[in-house]
This record gives C-alpha cells, sequence and structure tokens, in this order.
C-alpha cells in the first residue's frame, strides 16, 4: 500500500497556481462572507500540467460539510476555463486538454472560478475543489475552501474573527479606502492587489489590530482589477476592483 502510494504521488500531473505561486498540495483557504449580501466575491485558481506528457482534465465540487439546515446550498457554483455551472453541478461538462508543461488560465480567464452565495443560511461550510486527469481520475490535485458565512456586521457564536469592508469608493478613479478590525493582532496582514494577468501591481500593510487604510491608485491605468486580503499568510478574501480615473 505504501509503495502505491508513493507511486501515485510521484505520478501527480496537476498543479493549482494562485496569482502565479504553486498551491501546497490539499491546501485550505479561510473566506468570510457576510449573509445576504450580493457582493462580487469569487476565488480564482489557474491550472498547469506539469508532466512531460499532455492530458485532459475536468474539476470536481465536493461539499464537504455545511451547516444544518444547509446540505445543498443554492449559493456554491463554479466555473471552469469554458463554462460556468449552476450548483448542482458537481463535475465539469468541458474536458480541457493541457500539452506538457502548459498553464491554463490567465489575465481574465482562470481556469477555475469558485464562489457562494449563501443568502441567509449562516454558519461554515467546507467545499473541495479538485483538477484530475480525465484518463487517470487518482492523478489529481486539490485545495479545500471554508467559507464562513455571519449575518452582515455580526460575528458568529460570539467569536469575533474579522469585520472588514469593501474597499470604497469602487469604481475609484484616485484613493480609495478599507476599514478593518481583527480579532487580535495579527502577526502580519496586508492588502494586495493584481492585475488582469495575476502580477502584483500593489501592496498596502495593515498596521494595528484595526484602522482604516487609504489606498493611492493614482498610479494604477484604468481597468479591472483583484484584490485580497491577507491575514497571518493566508488569503481571507478576493474581490474584484474598477480603476477609472474618468
Amino acid at each position: 500500500m505504501l509503495v502505491a502510494a508513493l507511486n501515485s504521488a510521484k505520478a501527480q500531473s496537476l498543479q493549482f497556481l494562485e496569482h502565479g505561486t504553486s498551491v501546497p498540495a490539499q491546501a485550505n483557504y479561510t473566506l468570510y462572507e457576510d449573509a445576504g449580501v450580493d457582493d462580487w466575491d469569487h476565488f480564482f485558481m489557474d491550472v498547469k500540467n506539469i508532466s512531460a506528457s499532455s492530458l485532459n482534465y475536468k474539476i470536481r465540487k465536493t461539499l464537504v460539510s455545511s451547516p444544518a439546515g444547509c446540505a445543498t446550498p443554492n449559493g456554491i457554483h463554479f466555473c471552469d476555463a469554458n463554462t460556468c455551472y449552476p450548483p448542482m453541478v458537481a463535475v465539469s461538462m468541458s474536458v480541457i486538454p493541457l500539452t506538457a508543461g502548459e498553464l491554463n488560465g490567465h489575465g481574465n480567464d482562470h481556469a477555475l472560478t469558485a464562489d457562494i452565495d449563501a443568502g441567509t443560511c449562516l454558519g461554515t461550510y467546507i467545499v473541495r475543489y479538485c483538477a484530475f486527469n480525465v484518463n487517470n481520475p487518482t492523478d489529481s490535485s486539490s485545495f479545500t475552501i471554508t467559507y464562513i458565512v455571519t449575518p452582515t456586521g455580526i460575528q458568529s457564536a460570539g467569536t469575533k474573527h474579522f469585520a472588514t469592508g469593501a474597499i470604497s469608493p469602487n469604481p475609484v478613479s484616485a484613493t480609495a479606502t478599507l476599514k478593518y478590525d481583527f480579532a487580535t493582532l495579527p502577526e502580519n496582514a496586508s492588502l494586495k492587489i493584481y492585475n488582469t494577468i495575476g502580477s502584483l501591481v500593489k501592496e498596502i500593510k495593515l498596521e494595528g489590530q484595526e484602522g482604516k487604510a487609504n489606498i493611492d491608485l493614482t498610479n494604477l491605468s484604468d481597468g479591472v482589477y483583484v484584490y485580497s486580503l491577507h491575514v497571518n499568510d493566508k488569503t481571507i478574501s478576493t474581490k474584484k476592483l474598477i480603476v477609472a480615473h474618468n
């Protein structure tokens, strides 16, 4: 059994990347969501064939756990590079070919876009996403997202994780702000802004347990960007930012 496991590990051909950085096997991301808020709040991943051979792959979504009474929430859905699927679809229908060393996903066309709209169904959702080789499903790579959904402006179970608003205004022409309030003083926290090809264009360190960050965006060109909140080296949330100077 050990030999089989080692051979399987060596045979791994697919790798997830976030903003161009390789994602560790079975990585977990924790995202905090406000219930009932209609907000653009997607999570992006790209997929790379790290083998020496061409292959075809698909994406599989697995709801690992959800709050009582929310076993089949309507809002957990994903898109692959070609198609966006309704919540009841667990495996992508598209078969996506990758040549040896090829990366699928760049700019606005990511290999995987994951999203949740929990409505008023509060609690913790754990969702696993897996990219697998169609011809050898055990040849795969996966990561997990833990969504913590709380009432807008209220912390769950009496335990405050953090509170933060979106960047405002959005669209922005020159300067924007972000308010934040952490449960405890983090070891490190930052706001990172990426362009549509995944390059980091701006990073703002968030100092202290709470405060307001002023963000000068006058040096960025007009267009669509993605900003992520990172706390203790983990991505907490990812949202869209529009810069329009005129």
